[in-house]
This record gives structure tokens, C-alpha cells and sequence, in this order.
């Protein structure tokens, strides 16, 4: 009589009552654990960014080098609106993630991060008002991703850049 007393004090529970409980919890936590990885992997993505749910890719993100100085020389031809300047700074501000994600070396690679940083400073100071020196600065790291983009072209080795 004593020791049925304890065992309802200190809450314990007859092992015959909590096995189904326990198997009901267990195979609940297998399931979510195998069904996690299914849930979250992105099905016939081929980019590489582990944080494909965060963000989504802009259309006008560039493939390669060859492809951002054109997307940049094509809206700089354009009337520029506020969509094509938004669309303007972000491809500057993309250089030098972009040319990090080729093949060049960083001594190739670093100038063009410098240049867009330097571009991108000048973008922010201006705001609205757009000078033609500007202008000619967007064009002059233009010719500068053509450089760069002929240097890969020469050693044969250029990849399309995931975005990250």
C-alpha cells in the first residue's frame, strides 16, 4: 500500500499506459526528420545559392561579364526612367560579385569590385541628378568589364555566375 502511495506522489506512470505514447511520438519525429530535406530542396533549380527561399533572383541579373557590361551599355542607350536608374545601380553594385564568381585571378577581378564601389559611391551622391560625367563613368567600368571579360575569353575559361 506504502509503495503505491510513492509512486503516485512522485508521478510516475505505469510503463504499460505511456508505450503507445512513446511510439506515437517516436514515429511523428522520424517523419519530420526525413521529410525536412524533401520540403526544402528546390526541384529543378539550378542555381547554387543555399538561400534560394530568401531572396528571388532579379530578371535582369547578369550571366556572365560579357552580359552585365551589356545590360548596362543597353539602359544607359535607353531614357532613363527610375526603373532604369534602380535597375542601373544594381548592375553596378553587382560587378564585383560577379567578377569574384569567374575565373580571373583577384589581382583581375579586384579593380573591377574598386572601380563599381567607386561608381556606386558617386551613384548614392548624385541621387536624382544624373550628370553626363556620370554617365561616362558607367561607361568607363563598362570598358573596363570588356577588359577584364577578354581576359577570360584568352584563357578559354568563362562560366555563367549564380547569383548568391
Amino acid at each position: 500500500m506504502m509503495s503505491q502511495r510513492n509512486d503516485r506522489k512522485v508521478g510516475r506512470l505505469d510503463p504499460r499506459q505511456s508505450g503507445g505514447r512513446n511510439a506515437f511520438i517516436a514515429v511523428g519525429l522520424v517523419l519530420v526528420t526525413c521529410a525536412a530535406p524533401l520540403a526544402c530542396t528546390p526541384a529543378g533549380n539550378e542555381k547554387a545559392s543555399h538561400f534560394e527561399h530568401d531572396h528571388e533572383v532579379a530578371e535582369h541579373w547578369p550571366v556572365d561579364l560579357n552580359d552585365l557590361a551589356e545590360k548596362l551599355r543597353s539602359r544607359l542607350e535607353k531614357d532613363i526612367g527610375d526603373e532604369t536608374k534602380h535597375e542601373i545601380e544594381e548592375l553596378v553594385s553587382w560587378v564585383g560579385e560577379v567578377a569574384a564568381d569567374t575565373d580571373l585571378a583577384e589581382a583581375d577581378w579586384s579593380p573591377l569590385y574598386h572601380r563599381s564601389e567607386a561608381v556606386t559611391e558617386e551613384l548614392n551622391r548624385a541621387g536624382d541628378k544624373w550628370s553626363s560625367e556620370l554617365l561616362a563613368e558607367i561607361r568607363a567600368l563598362c570598358d573596363l568589364i570588356d577588359t577584364s571579360a577578354a581576359k577570360l575569353s584568352q584563357t578559354g575559361v568563362e562560366r555563367e555566375v549564380n547569383p548568391s
